[in-house]
Formats: structure tokens, C-alpha cells, sequence
């Protein structure tokens, strides 16, 4: 049986390495035209505090023992279902299953959309490159964007030696991940690193200014210069492909919880699916997605019984030199209390309780009792 995969991110490996394992002829294509990378450390790379090679999935010699055909820097640019076939720039290729684990791509906001010059995404690895060719000690770096990437991202940049200021919309850093007492505790830390906020405003425009640098305008009436901006404000899923092959589609692919999509066929995992219970990216979604999609790729072809995701919370962890960043589960909902561990300008540790149900939990400045209390989620108190 052969299987083409599209897209070699974090569900689309997976996904590779479960059908080969139960022995289909596995085609794997990636845009990019290196090794496919574990994403959430290129901000490492970016900022060369971590080397290529720390950053790869995989040598070439586990997709050859695998049996699986990695084909990079090869997009797929059409695909015929009624054909069972895809197209890449190596012609046409049969398949009796296909998965899409396409990604998805960097939101871009409207001052930035026509001036991309030193405006960079951090993404993937070919921005990663571009930012760290950039980089030199003193460099002022506005960082658009204050969730999980945005705070590591000036925390990094700091690191490095670069002057930083960090602009977000929202009055308080990683609004969805943390309440307010411990937004707080990330901004004094980042403060106390000379990092610039600027809270509950957005850039409106981005201007070439004469030195070389740029001038930001916010919409505050506040404004900034940088030699680079750097921009952290979410993703977007480009469903391009999969709608002009004729799947449904909303905001990203439209699959059932099996992960398969409107054709029998196909199936899809990762950031590209649209599956109500996940509204959020994530990396551990998307390794469990792409397993589930190549398991019960095989069975449907085969006949056999299909599987269902069952979607989990996934803790949003950042330890980097004595910077810690813990929570999962909401910031806040209605009718729940928030339990104080500690607090201090420098630690928040909480849990989030509702009806004695613990629902979440959120640390910053220290991850004391957090692998303890993780276990514990959906539990009474």
C-alpha cells in the first residue's frame, strides 16, 4: 500500500514513521529543503544559542532504515482524488491513502504587509536563517506579539546582546496562557533585562527612516526605532491546496475525529485540520493527529475499525537560563477560583479550581510542584 504524506512537520514525521511501521510504501514530501526540525526550537537557533543539528528530528539514516522516501524541497502543487494521484515538480504519483499535514502559516498584520523588508516571521527554518544572518550585539529588535513566542523571542534576543522592545494589542503578556498577577511577574522579569513593553497597543505603521533603521508608529501615539522587527502574532492555515481538490474546508481542513477528511481516502493531521475540540496549535496535538491519521489511513483502505483523537490539555513550558514560563488549562473562567501557592514580584505559582476540580495552573518565575500538580488535572483537589 502507498501513502504520500504532504508536509514533513511534526505530524506529518509521525505519520511517516506509523504507516511505514505497519509496512506501506511511504512517500513523505517537504517544501523545505532540509531535514524536517522540531519547530519550537528555532527560536534557539535563531538567535544561535542552539546548532542545527539540535534542532533535526532525524538523521537521513532513520527515514532510510524506515523505508521512508523523504523528498525535500519538493512541494506538491495540485492533487486529482478521483485519481488517487498528486503532482510535484517529479511528475505524478499514484497513492491508495493520502495525508495532508501541511502546517500551517505566520499571521502577518496589515503595517507590515507591504514593507517585509527586516520584517521577519520566525516560522520556519529559512526565517530562523534569515534572523540569525542579521544578528549582531546592540541591534535594536522590535519583537510585534506577546504570547508564548514573543516573550521568548525578546527573552532570547536579550541574550544576544540585542536592545529589545515588545509591542502587544492586549494589556498583559500571554493573555491566553496566564491571569493577570502572573503577566505580571514575566513583564518585571523582562523589564529587569532592559526590555522595552508596550502594552495594550499595536503598531499601526512601519517607516524606512534615514539612518537605515525603521521608525514604528504605534496607534497609542507612541512610537520606537529598530533595526529589525520580528513578528510573533499567531498563524493562519493556508488551505489553498486541499480546497482546489475539492475537500471541505472552514478555517483549515474539515476531518472527523478519526482525522479523516471529506474524501474516504484522505485524511489529515496537525495544524492544517479544523477539529472543533482543538482550538489551539500544538505540537503534541499534532504528533497525536498524525498517528491517528496514518493508522486509520491503512485501516479505512483495509477495512478495518478507525480510531478516534481524543483531544488533551498540553502544558505551555519555557525554561531557558533561569527564565521559567509554566501553565496549562485556561487563564480564567467563569465560577473558578484561583488557589495562590506563592506570589511575589518575581514568582506567581496558582491553581485554577473549579467546583474542586482542578482545571488548571499557572507559574511563572518558578516550576516548583508543577510536573505534580499536572497530574492532577480533571481531579478533585
Amino acid at each position: 500500500m502507498r501513502v504520500g504524506i504532504i508536509g514533513a512537520g511534526h505530524a506529518g514525521v509521525k505519520a511517516a514513521e506509523t504507516a511505514s511501521a505497519q509496512g506501506a510504501e511511504v512517500h513523505l514530501y517537504s517544501a523545505e529543503p532540509v531535514l524536517p526540525y522540531y519547530r519550537p526550537k528555532l527560536v534557539g537557533y535563531a538567535f544561535g544559542q542552539s546548532s542545527l543539528s539540535e534542532i533535526t528530528m532525524h538523521d537521513a539514516a532513520w527515514y532510510e532504515s524506515r523505508g521512508i522516501a523523504l523528498l525535500l524541497n519538493t512541494p506538491v502543487t495540485s492533487c486529482d482524488l478521483s485519481a488517487r494521484s498528486l503532482t510535484s515538480k517529479l511528475g505524478t504519483e499514484k497513492y491508495d491513502a493520502l495525508i495532508f499535514a501541511t502546517g500551517s502559516l505566520p499571521a502577518v498584520p496589515p503595517f507590515a504587509r507591504h514593507a517585509l523588508e527586516h520584517i521577519h516571521p520566525l516560522w520556519h527554518l529559512g526565517h530562523a536563517e534569515d534572523i540569525r544572518r542579521l544578528l549582531s550585539p546592540g541591534k535594536r529588535l522590535a519583537v510585534v506579539g506577546g504570547g508564548i513566542l514573543g516573550v521568548e523571542v525578546a527573552h532570547r534576543a536579550v541574550l544576544a546582546g540585542l536592545q529589545v522592545v515588545l509591542v502587544e494589542r492586549l494589556g498583559h503578556l500571554m493573555e491566553s496562557n496566564f491571569g493577570t498577577e502572573a503577566s505580571v511577574v514575566v513583564e518585571n522579569s523582562l523589564r529587569g533585562m532592559g526590555v522595552r513593553l508596550c502594552l495594550g497597543t499595536c503598531v499601526s505603521s512601519l517607516k524606512k527612516a534615514p539612518a537605515g533603521d525603521f521608525h514604528l508608529q504605534m496607534d497609542s501615539g507612541d512610537s520606537d526605532r529598530a533595526d529589525m522587527v520580528i513578528l510573533a502574532v499567531g498563524a493562519r492555515r493556508d488551505t489553498s491546496l486541499p480546497r482546489t481538490a475539492g475537500l471541505k474546508c472552514g478555517a483549515g481542513i474539515l476531518v472527523t475525529a478519526g482525522m479523516q477528511t471529506s474524501d474516504p481516502s484522505v485524511f489529515a493531521g496537525g495544524d492544517i485540520v479544523e477539529w472543533p475540540p482543538c482550538p489551539h496549535f500544538s505540537v503534541y496535538e499534532a504528533v497525536m493527529q498524525g498517528k491517528l491519521a496514518a493508522a486509520n489511513a491503512l485501516a479505512a483502505a483495509q477495512g478495518g475499525a478507525m480510531a478516534e483523537h481524543k483531544s488533551a490539555d498540553v502544558p505551555v513550558s519555557y525554561t531557558y537560563e533561569g527564565f521559567s514560563l509554566n501553565s496549562i488549562g485556561p487563564a480564567c473562567e467563569n465560577g473558578a477560583d484561583e488557589v495562590v501557592l506563592e506570589n511575589s514580584a518575581e514568582i506567581h505559582r496558582a491553581l485554577l479550581v473549579k467546583a474542586g476540580i482542578l482545571i488548571g495552573i499557572q507559574m511563572a518565575g518558578s516550576s516548583v510542584d508543577f510536573r505534580k500538580y499536572e497530574k492532577m488535572i480533571g481531579k478533585k483537589l
